[in-house]
């Protein structure tokens, strides 16, 4: 024997042994012996079968009485193998067992439970099982039964009343640095004097290791530990953990002093947690009918018809032309003219959409007043876009800087993003970077909600400007959104020799001298303002990227 390789359809190895698993949970095998056994002990199976309410079940006994296989074969697992088994059972007794975390283990397992016992009362109800059917699946008591007999460590989570374990005293949380970088250099300080063991996990581990290097040797990060790292050193690891942890290595007695294990993650040093998944899915939209476009429109409503113009929807009717009846939305015209509209033209009305809050008049049917205006707004916007065409063609002569390509630093930032970027962010980072390395001006328009990550998008922009040396000025509409940037910014940028400042009426008027003489001096990198930034007085050394917050509040 050998195996096969199906891609490259070649044999390769040679193989002494093949284990062939059946490839279903229940075999047909032991199937008359259980329809024998379900009609002795569920009488009522035959005479829900001949009423016809529930054929399938007679359909089942015979099939199982053939012992033949059928696709509903599983539904019977509970007579077939009435001991129940879990994967515990396969474990050796003194098997290690790991709860990562115990409330959404439990929550899960009490969850599918209520759902199998809900569905088997409804079963029952309706006759297609016996009052005494066996419970289909293992009961979250069962599996506290099975987990009480083996050793049980939980990691996270809702620990256990019954806990008699001593491990958990050896832990104790972690300290918490907000972020601060001199007081993570002193903790570290600290602990190497002490002779503890520090592991650092980060996703920014390069650069703290860096920073670390200024003051005692270290090794370069890894990816894996598979070794204890040496008393009074640093272990610098690249990855992301929940949350770390102080365990006590020795226990405490008199005169001597206790050994521990240090581990510091994101959380305790930025405040961050594990990179959360944001993905979502993007399932592309199917082809809606014509008529389907109606279902949006309220009577009362106003709306645009291709041909006709504005009316008002009154309702849907039904009329019979030429002996067949068909519906048609009834929209009003002026003058009271009516207008059916087939349902399966409903793609050609719209929902009205006015510039302002006032009521329009009414288009009148029949009258050239609604194909001239449609005339003038088609020449008008011909006009705009050969007027933007004009524009962009002038800025894509017009020359530019070319930015560098990303470097390591960049590379970690984007590692140090606390969440798992969506879709839509990675090809808005990696839009605005391909803009920015052309050796023209970067002209883009980044649109979402509330919530989907633009400032990470507008914030990986600035460092890769900053990484070229030049300056980046945000402008934003309100004093409370330029603290809020100015924060963010300042917390992602910690770990990097980077400055941010805020120009706005949180500060006074001496520290706004100040700010303005050092941003023309180019010791400011990124400064966050108002419309205070647009004043005479501010001056560049070499503004690279100019970032606009809600553009459309400007003006």
């Amino acid at each position: 024997m050998r195996e096969f390789e199906p891609g490259t359809q070649r044999s390769t190895d040679l193989v002494e042994r093949v284990s062939i698993v059946p490839a279903r949970e229940a075999l047909p095998a032991s199937g008359p012996e259980l329809a024998a056994r379900l009609q002795a002990t569920w009488p009522g199976a035959q005479a829900v079968a001949e009423t016809g309410s529930s054929s399938s079940i007679a359909e089942d006994l015979m099939r199982l009485a053939a012992g033949v296989p059928f696709p509903e074969l599983e539904f019977y697992l509970p007579w077939l193998h009435p001991e129940s088994a879990t994967l515990l059972d396969y474990m050796p007794a003194d098997c290690l067992v790991v709860a990562d975390d115990w409330e959404a283990f439990e929550d899960t397992v009490q969850e599918f439970e209520e759902q199998a016992l809900e569905l088997r009362a409804e079963q029952i109800a309706a006759r297609q099982l016996p009052a005494d059917a066996p419970a289909p699946h293992v009961s979250w008591s069962d599996l506290q039964d099975q987990l009480s007999t083996m050793p049980l460590v939980i990691l996270g989570g809702q620990q256990r009343e019954e806990a008699d374990s001593g491990l958990a005293a050896d832990f104790a949380p972690g300290p918490r640095l907000g972020g601060q970088i001199p007081p993570l250099v002193d903790l570290l300080h600290k602990l190497r004097a002490d002779g503890d063991h520090v592991v650092i996990v980060s996703r920014q581990a390069a650069r703290l290791a860096e920073l670390w290097g200024e003051h005692a040797p270290y090794h370069a990060p890894v990816e894996l530990v598979d070794f204890v790292p040496q008393a009074g050193s640093a272990l610098f690891v690249q990855g992301a953990l929940a949350e770390g942890w102080v365990l006590r290595l020795e226990p405490h007695t008199k005169g001597a002093a206790e050994k521990r294990m240090h581990l510091l993650t994101d959380a305790e040093i930025f405040g961050w947690s594990r990179p959360e998944p944001r993905q979502r899915t993007l399932r592309r939209a199917a082809a809606a009918a014509p008529e389907t476009a109606f279902e949006e429109f309220q009577p009362g409503d106003l709306v645009v018809h291709l041909e006709h113009g504005i009316g008002q929807f009154t309702e849907l009717v039904t009329r019979t032309l030429h002996e067949t009846e068909r519906e048609y939305l009834l929209v009003i015209y002026e003058n009271g003219d009516h207008l059916y509209v087939p349902i399966t033209q409903a793609d050609q009305l719209s929902r009205y959409i006015g510039p302002d809050e006032r009521t329009p008049e009414l288009s009148r049917l029949g009258s050239a007043e609604w194909p001239r205006a449609r005339d003038q707004a088609r020449r008008a916007a011909e006009v705009l876009a050969q007027e933007l065409l004009d524009l962009y063609a002038r800025r894509a002569a017009a020359p530019g800087y070319a930015f560098s390509a990303d470097a390591r630093w960049q590379q970690e930032l984007a590692a140090s993003f606390p969440y798992t970027e969506t879709e839509d962010q990675q090809r808005a980072i990696a839009a605005v970077t391909e803009d920015m390395e052309r050796p023209r001006p970067m002209d883009r328009l980044i649109c979402g909600d509330v919530g989907y990550g633009k400032t990470e998008v507008a914030l990986r922009a600035a460092f890769k400007a900053i990484a070229d040396s030049k300056q980046v000025a945000i402008l934003v509409p309100t004093t409370v959104l330029a603290q809020q940037h100015f924060q963010t910014f300042q917390r992602r940028l910690q770990a990097f020799p980077v400055r941010v400042e805020m120009l706005s009426r949180f500060r006074n008027a001496a520290q706004q001298r100040q700010i303005i003489k050092e941003l023309a001096a180019g010791t400011i990198d990124i400064i966050i303002g108002t419309h205070r930034l647009v004043q005479a007085d501010v001056q560049f050394k070499d503004l690279g990227l100019l970032i606009i917050d809600e553009e459309q509040r400007f003006g």
